[in-house]
């Protein structure tokens, strides 16, 4: 802070002289009462203490050119002095440059992550309606159920105007050549409505592809995957995804950009959860495992308190 208010004083010289006549307004009033305390009248105090300082302007001056050189001198014996001993260990140089540099390179590129992952958010209409569900068990909390909580939890109609589940999935996709490595998210019937969303291509999922058990094979493909694995081909409507042997037929493309409810996330493939039990060996119907997030809409008259 020291520091600071000097190259502050220096380029403000303003402040600077503020401070200087302040400092001598004090000593002129304290050498007038050791004047009167000896006997003088105050006007006779007043005018011998102005003779013995001088002249203000000229005393000001030389005090302000006197305190910004002397400041001058001694940040420049600190850097020649910084120099001298950087010079003679090499060594400690370059690690000392190297951290400083891979230190402003972490934090910029946190600072990125942060950005993008926290403080961007979701493109949805009522963003301040929208709940994560948590659970609060007496040891410990949670944040991921199940397909029959998530159901019980839709009978709620007081509570969720619309309510929504999914989890991601590492897939290995046969496009017809070599098997590739994706990413896939399992989501349930709502979910692109939920986020208003509209295809780029096709149609996206609805309730019906979610309704039982491996009776709707079929996949959204994200819009980065249309055109990175497919060409952007306008025929791919036409195509399937195989994903354990199971053939997914691409029914529709996600709008780009779109990310879904995990913005740090970016998927190849929309999966109904009911396709879970064949493409991830996760049992659909099972309340034994947990793995799914879930997101609600609040009702427009609730708070979330009340909720």
């Amino acid at each position: 802070m020291s520091l600071f208010r000097k190259l502050r004083d220096t380029f403000r010289s303003h402040r600077l002289d503020g401070q200087i006549d302040d400092e001598f307004q004090f000593h002129l009033e304290q050498r007038i009462a050791g004047l009167m305390a000896q006997g003088a009248s105050a006007e006779q105090a007043r005018r011998e203490a102005a003779r013995l300082f001088g002249n203000r302007t000229s005393l000001a001056d030389s005090t302000r050119d006197r305190d910004i050189l002397l400041w001058l001198q001694s940040v420049l014996q600190d850097f020649r002095f910084a120099a001298r001993n950087l010079r003679r260990s090499p060594t400690f140089t370059a690690v000392a440059i190297l951290s400083l540099a891979f230190g402003i390179g972490v934090n910029a590129a946190i600072f990125t992550l942060v950005d993008g992952i926290l403080l961007e958010k979701l493109q949805v209409p009522d963003p301040q309606r929208i709940v994560q569900i948590h659970g609060h068990y007496p040891d410990f909390e949670n944040s991921t159920f199940n397909i029959p909580i998530f159901r019980e939890l839709l009978r709620q109609r007081d509570i969720f105007a619309e309510l929504i589940a999914f989890y991601a999935n590492p897939v290995l996709m046969d496009l017809g050549g070599e098997p590739q490595h994706g990413s896939a998210e399992f989501v349930t019937g709502g979910y692109f409505r939920f986020f208003r969303t509209r295809p780029a291509l096709g149609r996206l999922l609805d309730d019906e592809d979610d309704r039982s058990e491996g009776a709707h094979p079929v996949c959204v493909l994200s819009y980065d995957a249309w055109q990175n694995l497919f060409g952007g081909d306008p025929a791919v409507l036409r195509r399937t995804v195989r994903i354990r042997g199971i053939a997914l037929q691409i029914v529709g493309v996600a709008p780009p950009g779109f990310a879904g409810a995990e913005l740090q996330s970016r998927y190849d493939l929309f999966v109904p959860t009911s396709e879970s039990n064949d493409l991830a060996g996760i049992p659909w119907e099972s309340s034994n495992h947990i793995y799914l997030r879930i997101l609600g809409r609040l009702r427009p008259s609730l708070t979330r308190p009340a909720a």
